[in-house]
């Protein structure tokens, strides 16, 4: 039987809109402000790269749990960032669920507790062809795919985007405009028709992909998943 956190979560916050899907194994998580403004133009200009970059996080990686009590600890190792400086980072998080609710606060270093979340469940692990952890096989590509029946989350970066550290207000903008373009990053629902996944994604770097259905042709040969996109093929190892 499936841990009570894993599954397909929704943020619920007043001002972020937040996906996540936790595996026994791994996670994958997107979240941005609500209201932001999409690009005026088909593509962004570098001053709005940078705004939206600011405004975004995701990351995925493995996840290792402890029960403690009507508690989870969650450790939480990040191998895929939207930021170089996230990746391998650890965030310790206590969860505790209740029916369809997951509430949950951040440990800190020194043990210290704060900012609950509460997270709506949207489904559960899934049994299908696609559900589970993917890992992106692409030399040029790091990135990590995590699917229920219903739901996905993803993202993959350039392999020699640059290692920029600078964070917060020390990030330059050139050095987040990089980040930006360097960056693939989605989280919605999706269904199947035929050999077809119909992705409607909710949370993205670019706004202007709210709401529009993007399809993607797959094919599933034993551990691998084949994506296709207009005219990008990546492959996917199960995890």
């Amino acid at each position: 039987m499936a841990s009570p956190w894993t599954g397909a979560w929704q943020w619920l916050s007043d001002e972020y809109d937040g996906r996540l899907i936790l595996t026994e194994g791994h996670f994958c998580y997107a979240f941005a402000p609500k209201g932001r403004r999409a690009p005026k133009g088909e593509q962004p200009t570098d001053a709005e790269a940078a705004a939206l970059f600011r405004s975004f996080h995701a990351g995925a990686g493995r996840v290792t749990a402890t029960r403690d009590g009507d508690e989870w600890l969650l450790d939480m190792v990040s191998s895929v960032a939207h930021h170089p400086a996230d990746v391998g980072n650890t965030v310790r998080r206590a969860v505790r669920v209740e029916g369809d609710r997951m509430f949950g606060e951040h440990i800190g270093t020194d043990g210290t507790r704060e900012a609950t979340h509460v997270h709506q469940k949207l489904s559960d692990l899934g049994s299908g062809p696609l559900a589970g952890a993917w890992e992106c096989m692409a030399d040029h590509f790091d990135g990590m795919l995590l699917k229920t029946d219903t739901e996905f989350r993803y993202i993959s970066v350039d392999a020699q985007r640059p290692q920029v550290t600078a964070v917060g207000d020390e990030l330059s903008d050139a050095d987040a405009v990089v980040l930006f373009r360097a960056l693939h990053s989605q989280a919605g629902s999706y269904r199947i028709e035929g050999s077809t996944t119909i992705r409607m994604p909710t949370v993205s770097p670019n706004p202007a992909a709210y709401g529009r259905e993007s399809p993607v042709d797959f094919e599933v040969n034993g551990d691998v998943l084949t994506l296709r996109a207009g005219d990008v093929q990546l492959d996917w190892q199960k995890l």
